[in-house]
């Protein structure tokens, strides 16, 4: 027998005899064996070490192999299983150990029951976070649209020419006779009330009504009409609620006003409706009516009562059980429908009154407890505080801070007295807010499941817990330590801040030195293409280049991985696009500073052949550094060319690199175009859309819709329409985006040359910066 036969029978007869009593087991060795003598011996050998009993009692009729040619991964294996054999004896040995394993072990579920219900409760609530975040998105957006039709339909009205004659009528009659006798005697005023109610009935229009150009009373209107066949409210004065919105639409705007109570808005309500009439609260579109000379003659207004077309907005936001989502105003009171109100009408909050409505009769107030059932609190509604949602609201609208969303994800009491949670958004341009609610058992609902599941787990865990470990089962506990990954070289990753097509952006800091860097790794499906040249390129290039405004490398490497990276300079600022797209229009002056340090950079890469080819504003930072503001820093040179660059090297790129926004004509049709002046070009293009706030190609499209049809003349001139932007910075910046490469300035010195004039004549200094970086720094 050959020694791997004979290996192989150990290893059989050994697995058949492991889990037998010891002594059972040596019956049986002596059976497998038969008469073959060294078998019994390497077998019996064997099966001593593997036994927990002293080799002392082994009988004395079988004596260990004294040989030594054993193999040293077997006698590591024996070692091993008398290590577990050890540890086992120590924690199952006997039933006291068992048992305080059993109750350690059943701690540690709990715990982990505990921390995952936390988890799943945690988790649930981000979730209705999120849904609360995009129901007020959507109705935001839903009401905003409803707003464009309205004022859209109203705009239509306003500019019906039967109307216009019968306002240029009024409008003199009211200019002879102040007392309004003249209006109401005349023919034009019953004619004018009979087209207002035809028109409210066409329109659905509550209301229709003609305002005074003088001051805001009403001159006539479709309600409420006398004998004479006259509105009856003629020239009663509306006062000073809707004064302000009075006044826009004298100068011309179209303005939705939300809902206002009307026993507030007229001021003898009780006189002309009687004191048993309800409340109603009326939404208003106010329009100006113009006559042929373009000037405002009267106000136009529309209006709908609250609870219909303006609560039904928000009732699309409705789900489940108790989820509501309404409106409310700046002194905490619901401006629409609930769709509670048929309980709440049985309930001291809608005075047991089963015609109230909601609006401007609820105070979002919290009552303590419960008040569903008909109790009623001891306390006035005045000395009641507001919701938490509402007084996180009012709270951040007294403070000026201009976020005006926010969200309670932590039970409060409702204006029901019911544990909720709820979101809210704050509507500056309408100057009212809207809140989404839950009541917040019907939100954690599937945490209840979780609780009755991880019961039954428990139990069924409970059970074999004790099964297994009377059994003896033995348990190995190995520690695994994890290298920490964050570490890249001599760097630490902290945090991911950016991520583009070829490569992904940590800030980072030196192990040592602690100071912050920025670490860009190129993505790992780029390795090993014309991407990592690229990469490589841009390391070489930006680190050649040292001027203040450029962007700093200091190392690059490739990881274990095989991941290439390079670290450069942490910069804490703001991109220029998020600046403009925070609709804070850039002045003069600081557009002008920005382009003049763009140039500056560019300057240093000119004039050692490169061409950055990539000027876009996503590529450009203003930065506080040091204490320094608005520090110019020009990125990511990775699509630099060399001016002279050989036909072969251009070719191993065979793709356009850039931002066609930005991107100098003759590059769409040449991909590898070196020529200096397509920086040029995407400085002109850049100070456009700084001055506008519009990409290049977006405004030429708008002009060629007005029915422009070239590039040439006074449509250039109109691509920027601020009025405070100087003829001449208009006109260079046009110069830069000339099609034909031979009519834009040659030179970025040219450039560099324009601006600076331009900066002397319109000077932006650090105490300029230091100002708006105090406003709207978000890092500050």
């Amino acid at each position: 027998m050959n020694n791997k036969d004979f290996h192989q029978k150990v290893s059989e007869i050994l697995a058949k005899v492991i889990d037998l009593p010891y002594e059972e087991g040596l019956r049986k060795i002596d059976q497998f064996c038969a008469e073959d003598a060294l078998l019994k011996k390497e077998v019996v050998s064997l099966y001593d070490e593997m036994q927990e009993e002293d080799s002392k009692e082994v009988a004395p009729s079988i004596h260990k192999v004294k040989d030594k040619t054993k193999l040293v991964g077997r006698k590591d294996s024996v070692f091993r299983s008398k290590v577990v054999s050890n540890w086992t004896k120590i924690l199952f040995g006997n039933k006291r150990n068992r048992l305080v394993l059993v109750l350690l072990f059943l701690c540690i579920l709990l715990g982990a029951g505990f921390i995952s219900g936390m988890y799943i409760r945690n988790n649930i609530l981000d979730s209705e976070r999120e849904v609360k975040k995009a129901l007020l998105a959507t109705t935001t957006e839903i009401f905003e649209r409803w707003i464009i039709n309205e004022k859209n339909k109203i705009q239509a009205i306003a500019l019906n020419e039967e109307l216009i004659n019968y306002a240029i009528a009024i409008d003199s009659l009211e200019n002879l006779d102040e007392t309004y006798e003249l209006l109401r005697s005349s023919q034009v005023a019953r004619e004018a009330t009979k087209w207002f109610q035809k028109e409210g009935k066409r329109t659905k229009y509550g209301l229709i009504s003609m305002l005074s150009n003088a001051s805001p009373k009403i001159l006539l209107g479709n309600s409420l009409v006398d004998s004479t066949g006259i509105t009856a409210q003629l020239n009663e004065d509306l006062g000073e609620i809707i004064y302000k919105d009075y006044l826009k639409a004298k100068n011309g705007e179209i303005v939705f006003i939300p809902p206002v109570n009307n026993y507030d808005l007229v001021n003898n309500f009780v006189n002309v409706y009687g004191e048993n009439v309800h409340r109603e609260a009326w939404v208003n579109f106010l329009c100006p009516i113009f006559n042929k000379n373009e000037q405002v003659i009267a106000i136009l207004v529309g209006s709908y009562q609250a609870k219909y077309s303006f609560s039904n907005i928000f009732r699309l936001s409705k789900h489940g059980a108790t989820s509501e989502t309404y409106a409310f105003n700046d002194v905490g009171k619901m401006l629409s429908s609930s769709r509670f109100t048929k309980e709440l009408r049985q309930t001291y909050l809608l005075k047991h009154d089963t015609l109230a409505e909601t609006i401007y009769n609820i105070e979002l107030r919290d009552p303590g407890f419960d008040v569903m059932d008909g109790s009623i609190p001891e306390t006035k509604s005045v000395e009641q505080p507001y919701t938490r949602i509402v007084d996180l609201a009012l709270n951040k609208l007294a403070t000026g801070d201009t976020t005006y969303s926010g969200d309670l994800m932590t039970p409060y009491r409702d204006y029901r007295g019911i544990e909720v949670i709820g979101a809210s958004v704050w509507l500056p341009e309408y100057n009212f807010g809207v809140i989404t609610e839950e009541d917040y058992t019907e939100a954690l609902a599937s945490l209840v499941y979780f609780k009755y599941t991880f019961a039954s787990f428990f139990i069924v865990i409970l059970v074999l817990s004790f099964l297994l470990f009377n059994s003896n089962v033995r348990i190995a506990r190995i520690g695994k330590k994890v290298e920490d990954f964050s570490i890249l070289g001599q760097y630490k990753l902290r945090e991911k801040i950016g991520e583009g097509g070829f490569g992904q952006v940590y800030k980072a800091e030196h192990t040592f030195l602690k100071n912050p860097v920025a670490i860009k790794i190129l993505k790992s499906n780029f390795v090993n293409t014309d991407m990592l040249d690229r990469f490589e390129k841009e390391v070489k290039i930006t680190s050649s280049l040292s001027h203040p405004n450029t962007i700093k490398v200091y190392d690059y490497g490739i990881t274990e991985t095989k991941d290439f990276y390079y670290v450069m300079e942490y910069l804490n600022g703001v991109s220029l696009d998020k600046i403009v797209n925070s609709k804070n229009d850039i002045s003069v002056a600081r557009g002008v500073y920005i382009l003049y340090h763009i140039c500056l950079s560019l300057k240093e890469a000119h004039e050692k052949g490169l061409v950055h080819r990539d000027i876009k504003p996503m590529n450009v930072m203003l930065c506080n550094q040091g204490g320094a503001v608005d520090v110019v820093k020009l990125l990511d040179f990775g699509l630099v060319k060399e001016v002279d660059a050989t036909i072969s090297q251009q070719t191993q790129i065979n793709r356009i690199g850039g931002t066609p926004m930005f991107m100098a004509p003759e590059r769409l049709r040449d991909p590898f175009n070196a020529d200096q002046r397509v920086d040029i070009y995407s400085i002109g293009a850049l100070g456009m859309y700084l001055f506008s706030g519009q990409y290049l190609l977006e405004l030429v499209s708008q002009k060629m819709l007005s029915g422009e049809e070239t590039l040439h003349g006074e449509f250039r001139n109109q691509l920027i329409e601020r009025k405070d932007v100087p003829a001449d910075l208009r006109d260079f910046l046009a110069e830069c985006i000339r099609f034909d490469p031979q009519k834009r300035p040659a030179h970025i010195d040219q450039l560099i040359d324009f601006f600076e004039i331009k900066h002397k004549e319109f000077p932006w200094d650090r105490h300029d910066a230091l100002k708006w970086w105090k406003e709207y720094d978000a890092y500050s």
